[in-house]
């Protein structure tokens, strides 16, 4: 995770650097707009594919299907709101949650049917994907007559091009949120078990000679103990501590500021992360998914149905596309058969790559992926302020991508060590 958010943090760098007004917000319609705001907008849904992949990817499995899965959801959720109407108008045929409902359901079928496909038939995930991207391209057309089509449906467009202002939550929430972040920390000190009365015996501790009691009193042993002390509470309440500021940050909008609103699409996406980062670091599915992917024939003599999880998370990437499809025909109202979604998968795949999830299965890491999306899409638009042609930023992206994984790679870290390791050998021996 550290990688990942150091190429972040030196892009985003670089265009500061390189443009003075990247990091100025400005208010446009209630919306905020800028530099860095509409880096995280276009990110949100090779972002919200990126995060059905790397589950996909933790089981030993890929993909390639997301991005006309991705096409298939615009389409249904376009074409649905439409009607029968020969041209586009502010009207719809259908509720527009009922809408959204079945787009997202056809999008779990397109996911179980290639977790079926690779659980049930025994197809290398690679083969059977690929069968349904080429198929979810032909569907598309099918769906759209094979025309490209489009909505003036204003509620539709605000899924996407909305906003949602931090002053009209409810006070009332901020300061629940505070309190809970309290309760939890206490919680985790064991504080509060000592107020219930449920403190557990602890062993005592050693006894302390006179000359160790010397030798940590000094500074520099009261320093490390307190840093040592601030890291470990950090690395134990972090989720209370986010929730927290959080809560604070809202209150303080909510009292002193007026926040404008930060576009929708920003707060589905991390909804979105939210929902999957509990059900995969707070529940046993994380390990049930990380157990399958390292080694599939152990997990199912464990007692853990693979099947059952392959399928799920093929149904899982297939909802997350079907997402990033509403939020996409949302933002410009159209659906192109054959260039909505178009190698969107690459993306995903180079987003999670980029996250440090292993290719072979196993570990994952929800949050780098979303980073890495960002990532992308940060050395997009840095290519597209420079007037770089289409053509030449796919090779400078690939470049910049290939040094980041090489950095990443744990044969390029062991041979830095051991240069490192032979250059201080040769400055003690001149010495």
């Amino acid at each position: 995770m550290f990688t990942p958010l150091l190429v972040l943090a030196l892009i985003l760098l670089f265009n500061v650097i390189v443009q003075p007004g990247f990091l100025s917000v400005e208010v446009r319609e209630g919306v905020m707009r800028g530099g860095l705001i509409n880096t995280l907008n276009r990110s949100v849904p090779v972002m919200l594919l990126a995060i059905g992949m790397t589950l996909v990817i933790s089981t030993g499995g890929v993909d390639l299907s997301v991005g006309s899965v991705l096409a298939i959801g615009s389409a249904v959720a376009i074409t649905l709101i439409r009607g029968d109407d020969a041209s586009p108008t502010e009207n719809t045929a259908m509720a527009l949650g009922l809408v959204v409902i079945i787009t997202l359901l056809v999008g779990v079928v397109c996911g179980l049917w290639n977790g079926v496909l690779v659980a049930k038939i025994g197809m290398p995930p690679i083969i059977a994907t690929l069968i349904f991207m080429v198929a979810g391209r032909g569907l598309t057309q099918n769906i759209t007559g094979e025309r490209s089509v489009t909505t003036g449906h204003l509620p539709f467009s605000v899924i996407a091009n909305g906003s949602t202002s931090v002053s009209i939550v409810p006070y009332a929430l901020w300061y629940v949120m505070i309190a809970f972040s309290v309760l939890l920390m206490l919680y985790k000190s064991r504080l509060i078990h000592k107020i219930l009365g449920k403190e557990e015996k602890l062993a005592a501790p050693p006894k302390t000679t006179k000359t160790d009691s010397k030798e940590s009193s000094g500074s520099p042993g009261i320093i490390i103990k307190i840093l040592s002390g601030i890291g470990i509470f950090i690395k134990n309440n972090i989720i209370a501590l986010c929730i927290l500021a959080f809560g604070i940050f809202g209150l303080v909008a909510y009292y002193f500021l007026y926040v404008p609103g930060i576009p929708n699409q920003i707060w589905i996406a991390l909804v979105v992360f939210l929902i999957f980062w509990f059900f995969t670091r707070r529940t046993a599915l994380g390990l049930f998914i990380e157990s399958v992917g390292a080694n599939r024939s152990a997990a199912r003599l464990s007692g853990i149905k693979s099947s059952t999880i392959l399928i799920v998370i093929y149904a899982v990437s297939g909802l997350c596309a079907a997402i990033a499809g509403i939020l996409s025909a949302s933002n410009v109202r159209v659906i192109e058969p054959m260039n909505t979604g178009r190698d969107m998968e690459l993306d995903a795949i180079l987003a999670v790559v980029l996250g440090g999830t292993n290719m072979k299965g196993g570990k994952f890491n929800l949050g780098g992926s979303c980073v890495g999306a960002i990532i992308l899409m940060a050395l997009t638009q840095t290519m597209t302020f420079y007037g770089v042609n289409v053509e030449s930023t796919m090779w400078i992206k690939a470049v910049v991508i290939v040094i980041i994984i090489l950095i990443q790679s744990p044969t390029t870290r062991k041979f830095l060590t051991s240069l490192f390791k032979k250059s201080s050998k040769r400055e003690v021996t001149v010495k």
